[in-house]
């Protein structure tokens, strides 16, 4: 039996055609280091700033982005509702939901005689005790979730737990940094959301009174010297048109949801076949001044 009339199927359909359309109209981008991307594989970077054109997301890829923002809202508003949290930097809008974000900014910066831009734009600013901290909130998947609650269930080490997001999630790190730099605030706290079970913060499995709602991230100078290291190596890039050395192996999961991967691993694959490097959705459209 086919259905005639489906409403989700036929929003994928047209959520994929609205995703080409957007595609077509790509430009290139400002010349600044977003914050989230900092983390990213530096040829990656170097590709959107140079205004190459990324491959398309899937209809079902963009629910990522829908699912992400309302974890935001909800996450927020829950806070501040219902934990009582004074959130600054971030409004309610007509749902009366804290979603309208209000602190971006452009933050100029000079490192190895060189200067570029880092753009941070923060989730909010939550005063703790005495201390204001930079909000940034992660919705993220099953596999990664419960990675981290385990390690604060079997712990109950806030040390642990900062260490792990250390060594696993870095480019969380770095993003705290830039929100941290740019609002002159020396604390950020990151809070985890599970995109599949929908908790919020790690919750013990052993003792369901122990809940480390987020995780502290104090500012470090040896954290932002590695943010203005790896920006310095792109903006070099940038200047001599020449791209950095990819950081992740054609098989890491990286690399499978990268949208440059068609110029990177991609291209190297087609030219051993002696076949024209060419864009997935586009073809011969690689840059954004192609669409002029």
């Amino acid at each position: 039996m086919a259905l005639r009339y489906d409403p989700i199927r036929d929003a994928y359909r047209s959520q994929t055609e609205l995703n080409l359309e957007r595609l077509k109209r790509t430009k290139v981008p400002p010349k600044r280091f977003t914050a989230s991307e900092i983390g990213y594989c530096k040829r990656r970077i170097w590709y959107r700033r140079m205004g190459y054109i990324p491959s398309i997301f899937t209809a079902r890829g963009s629910d990522y982005g829908r699912d992400g923002e309302a974890h935001h809202d909800i996450t927020r508003t829950f806070m501040a509702d219902i934990g009582g949290a004074k959130i600054e930097a971030v409004e309610r809008d007509k749902n009366d939901m804290l979603s309208i974000e209000t602190f971006q900014k452009d933050v100029p910066v000079k490192h190895k005689n060189m200067s570029f831009t880092l753009h941070a734009r923060v989730d909010g600013i939550v005063k703790l005790g005495r201390t204001k901290h930079v909000l940034e909130i992660k919705s993220i998947g099953n596999k990664d979730y419960w990675a981290y609650n385990n390690v604060w269930s079997q712990t109950l080490s806030v040390d642990d737990v900062v260490s792990y997001m250390y060594e696993h999630n870095m480019n969380f790190v770095y993003q705290a940094h830039v929100g941290m730099y740019a609002t002159k605030l020396k604390n950020a706290m990151i809070v985890l959301k599970g995109r599949d079970c929908c908790a919020t913060g790690l919750h013990s499995q052993r003792d369901p009174e122990q809940i480390l709602g987020h995780v502290p991230i104090p500012w470090s100078g040896t954290v932002w010297q590695q943010v203005l290291n790896r920006c310095a190596v792109v903006h070099r890039g940038l200047m001599s048109n020449t791209p950095p050395r990819a950081e992740f192996l054609q098989s890491s999961k990286e690399c499978s949801y990268c949208p440059f991967f068609h110029l990177c691993h991609g291209a190297e694959k087609a030219k051993k076949k002696g076949q024209p490097v060419r864009h997935p959705q586009l073809g011969d459209i690689l840059h954004a001044e192609d669409l002029e």
